[in-house]
Formats: C-alpha cells, sequence, structure tokens
C-alpha cells in the first residue's frame, strides 16, 4: 500500500471511530477499504493518540481577511481573535470531541458585529451579534448562505451552556439548501453522452464510476470508499427474462443501509469490473478533482452550464456547476421517480430517511408530472414523447432499457 493511500485509509478510519453510532467492524472494514487484521492493528495504535495531540490543519492567518477594519483588538485580526481565552478554550474543546472548530467563520461574525466572544451571556445576546454579521454578510455576498455561519454560533452557544431550539427563527439547526431541484436531471441520451465523455476525459474506471452513480445515487463520499457487491437478479417481463442488479450501501451520514437497484444495462455491465473489491483506487480528493473535472466538461457539452456564465445560488446551473459530483444525486432521484410513476414513498426507501425530504429538495412533482402519471413508455406509450420517459412501475422500466436501442 503506498504511504498516500495508508495515510488516507488510517484517517478515514480514524473518523470511523471517532463519530457516534454503533457500527461493526465489518461496516467500518467496508467503507474504509481495509481487512480485519489491519482494522485492529491500527485500532491498537489510533486510541493511543490523546484528545489534545490532535492537530487540525492550521488556517493561514493572512488568508482571514476581517469583514469590517474599524474594529478594536482583539476582533481586528483572526491572530489577536485566537488569544482570547475563551476562544482558546472553544478550540481545546472541538478537539477533544473530535470536531473541527470552524474559528475563522466565528471571528467573520464576531469582527462584523464589534461583538466580544465573552459580552455573550444569552441568546438573545448572541442573536442580535448574529443579526448585525448578517446584514453585512448579506451586502457583500448576497448570493451565499449564512448556514455555515448559523452552525458555528450554535456550537460556540453550546460550548458556554446555552440552549438554542434548533427551530429557533434566527439560529435555527436546519438547511439553507431550498432550491428546486427538480429540473436539475439527465434524461437517458444526456446520461450516455456525459458517461462517454467522463470515459474520454478521465479514463474508463471514471465511465464506469459514473454509470454505477447515477444507479445508486449514493453520496460522494460512500461512492468513494465503496467495495461493490451487486448480486444480479432476473425478472420475467412479458415472456423475456430480464437482470437487474441489487446491492446493499452503507451511508455514514444517515448510519444505516439502503437496498440499491440497477437497471441501466451498461451500468450493470460496468459494475461487474469491481465485485468485491474497491472501485475508486485513488484518495478522495484526487478523485473528487478528477470526477469534478471530468463531469463539468461534459455538462458544458450537454449544455447544462455555459462556459464564462457565472450561475447565482438558487439557479440550476449554480448545482451542475458548483456541485458537479453531487448533482449526480439529485438528477437520480428524478431519474428514478420517472421509472415509478412518481412514487415518493417508494424510491425514498432507497436513499432518505423520510419521503418529504426526497419531494421538497430534489424531485418536486410539477403540475407537468401529475398530467404524465399513468403513462408508460413500455406498455402505453404516449403519441407525442419527451426526452425523458415515464414508466407505470420500474419492471417496465427495466424492459424498456433492455429493448431501447441506447443500451444496445
Amino acid at each position: 500500500m503506498k504511504y498516500k493511500q495508508k495515510t488516507d485509509k488510517i484517517s478515514m478510519l480514524y473518523q470511523e471511530l471517532s463519530d457516534d453510532g454503533e457500527k461493526s467492524v465489518k461496516d467500518i472494514c467496508h467503507r474504509v477499504g481495509i481487512g480485519r487484521s489491519t482494522f485492529y492493528k491500527w485500532k491498537q495504535k489510533i486510541e493511543k493518540i490523546k484528545p489534545e495531540d490532535i492537530v487540525f490543519k492550521q488556517v493561514e492567518s493572512t488568508k482571514i481577511n476581517p469583514m469590517r477594519k474599524d474594529v478594536e483588538a482583539p476582533l481586528d485580526t483572526f491572530d489577536n481573535f485566537l488569544k482570547i481565552p475563551s476562544i482558546t478554550d472553544f478550540e481545546r474543546e472541538c478537539k477533544i470531541n473530535r470536531k473541527k472548530p470552524y474559528t475563522p467563520h466565528l471571528f467573520r461574525l464576531f469582527n462584523a458585529s464589534a461583538t466580544h466572544p465573552d459580552s455573550i451571556k444569552n441568546l438573545s445576546d448572541a442573536k442580535l451579534a448574529f443579526s448585525e454579521f448578517d446584514s453585512r454578510f448579506r451586502t457583500e455576498r448576497s448570493d451565499l448562505t449564512n448556514e455555515r455561519y448559523r452552525k458555528v454560533i450554535r456550537a460556540f452557544l453550546s460550548y458556554k451552556g446555552i440552549s438554542v431550539p434548533k427551530m429557533d427563527p434566527v439560529l435555527n439547526s436546519g438547511t439553507d439548501s431550498k432550491g428546486d431541484y427538480a429540473t436539475v436531471y439527465m434524461n437517458p441520451v444526456d446520461i450516455e453522452k456525459v458517461a462517454k465523455i467522463v470515459g474520454d476525459v478521465a479514463g474508463e474506471r471514471y465511465e464506469d464510476i459514473f454509470r454505477f452513480h447515477h444507479e445508486i445515487f449514493a453520496r460522494p463520499h460512500t461512492l468513494h470508499s465503496m467495495i461493490p457487491n451487486v448480486e444480479i437478479k432476473y425478472l420475467d417481463v412479458n415472456g423475456r427474462t430480464l437482470p437487474f442488479g441489487k446491492c446493499d450501501v452503507y451511508e455514514a451520514k444517515q448510519k444505516k443501509y439502503y437496498t440499491k437497484l440497477i437497471l441501466n444495462p451498461n451500468a450493470l455491465e460496468s459494475i461487474s469490473k469491481y465485485q468485491g473489491k474497491r472501485i475508486v483506487e485513488d484518495s478522495y480528493r484526487t478523485f473528487d478533482t478528477i470526477y469534478s473535472k471530468a463531469l463539468k466538461k461534459a455538462y458544458y457539452a450537454i449544455g447544462k452550464i455555459t462556459e464564462g456564465v457565472k450561475y447565482p445560488k438558487g439557479q440550476e446551473g449554480w448545482l451542475w456547476y458548483n456541485r458537479p459530483v453531487y448533482s449526480i444525486r439529485h438528477s437520480a432521484a428524478v431519474n428514478w421517480l420517472h421509472r415509478t410513476s412518481f412514487d415518493v414513498n417508494l424510491v425514498a426507501t432507497m436513499g432518505w430517511e423520510k419521503p418529504e425530504t426526497l419531494t421538497k429538495f430534489y424531485a418536486r412533482i410539477s403540475t407537468t408530472n401529475i398530467m404524465e402519471k399513468g403513462q408508460c413508455y413500455y406498455c402505453n406509450p404516449p403519441s407525442i414523447k419527451s426526452n425523458m420517459p415515464v414508466f407505470c412501475s420500474a419492471p417496465h422500466a427495466l424492459a424498456w432499457n433492455y429493448s431501447n436501442s441506447l443500451y444496445q
């Protein structure tokens, strides 16, 4: 094992052992991509690390510019801010709990509001400081969300023993992602084009990764650490016996396994090459860089984004450009809804805790979808077809895939 690969795996193991929630040794080995003997050998070393010895990568103070230059020390510079005893203790508390303190965000918040951390005595004080910061932040970058700043001030308040309701109107714990992602999808022709472009740019392995990824819509970190174990199943549809894939994927964010299905014949063929071994061999950073670059080039080619255009957050192009890998999760969700006659409850069982999450953030059922419900491009094809086929059920989506020249 190469040194870089080993350090990456040790880092992943450290994170797995640090995260809350019970995981079996088998689960952890599967995610990290190591054997049991290696697990126990590395675990022994990791457990000897003391919390106070954990060192986070130092942020260069020169890169943390204050939002305001008219405030006095210690709120004037990031270096001075880090010397405040309560901030030093907050960082130490984060290290003990093996969490990142995100002090650059905290500095910008307190600097912008000209508020000393020690003056925060209750929730009202924190909300006033945050509101002052937010008014300046919105003026400076109206295209960005304040989610990271909101979450770091919540963490700081927790350190100070001040509780914050999850649904607080100012400092809530929710996400700011409220975009309508129903339009963020690729049709079958797009998917094939993107697969081939990714293959040309990044090689066969990344083409295989894309094809598999668009079927199982795993999160990027999950995909990176996967060791596929796909079971080939067979289904009789109108006298034809058709193969499809089934596999269990562990999502660390939700701490549970989801059963995924693979209906695309090309994706099934691609993933068969990696049975029982890591599909991604590069480090996560390398994988993300190569994959993102290839995907963006493909998105330019199929017209999802235009070179030279800057897309504000909230527009479809922003997601394709800024989250090229994560966009696949959105696209696959929309595809699966079309495969199941827009059955949100059924699709949610393959990757989401609640159907409401899928409906709200990924695949809003539009009025067009309502009128398409009941159509099936396999058993009841409409006279006027769109580029996004709809099916009455997954078995008929499977049958259409095997009869379509696109996959021959």
